[in-house]
């Protein structure tokens, strides 16, 4: 086979299932990963955990200091959660502001809320670029799974649940999806 045609198919792949802006993983390689997580966790009776999250203040940023400075923000948040995590976790830029991590075989490595707690720590650092500089903090919700998870759409929405939960109580928080309280208030 020919290697530009080779070259130009990879490239045509990682475009559509990587986001544009920041490199990282898009809802088209995201959400089959999600449910491919699933099926490890089942398959070896690993516990897992999804983090949602989106940035406080970013909304601020982009009508203050303009659109550039927001994409240059999102790019470098995105190397920083690169630089920061793991190289098994899937980093995934869902839209806009909001990102998604799947943390896979806890067993081994520990805690979502350790890992939440990091995050918090990467978003809350400067971001610098041309004489410009904003800060913005997080919310994230995490949604733990195992192998009685059903699939990954329940736990996309748990984990959305328990973000608009730590939102509610003040911004830059964690907060697990809990079953026995199902709706916002």
């Amino acid at each position: 086979m020919n290697p530009r045609y080779i070259e130009a198919r990879e490239r045509l792949q990682h475009m559509a299932l990587h986001d544009s802006l920041t490199g990282l993983a898009n809802g088209r390689r995201f959400n089959p990963y999600m449910d491919e997580a699933l099926a490890r966790s089942r398959r070896h009776d690993l516990p897992g955990a999804l983090l949602y999250f989106d940035l406080d203040g970013f909304k601020k940023v982009n009508d203050t200091l303009g659109h550039k400075f927001g994409d240059y923000l999102l790019q470098e948040l995105a190397e920083r959660l690169r630089n920061g995590l793991r190289e098994t976790d899937l980093i995934a830029r869902l839209g806009g502001d909001e990102f998604a991590i799947v943390l896979e075989n806890l067993k081994i490595s520990g805690s979502p809320y350790d890992v939440g707690n990091k995050i918090l720590e990467i978003v809350s650092e400067s971001f610098h670029d041309q004489g410009q500089e904003a800060t913005v903090g997080a919310s994230i919700g995490i949604a733990p799974f195992s192998p009685n998870s059903r699939n990954g759409d329940e736990l996309v929405k748990q984990a959305d649940t328990a973000m608009y939960r730590a939102k509610n109580t003040g911004k830059g928080r964690i907060c697990v999806y809990d079953p026995t309280i199902d709706i916002i208030q």
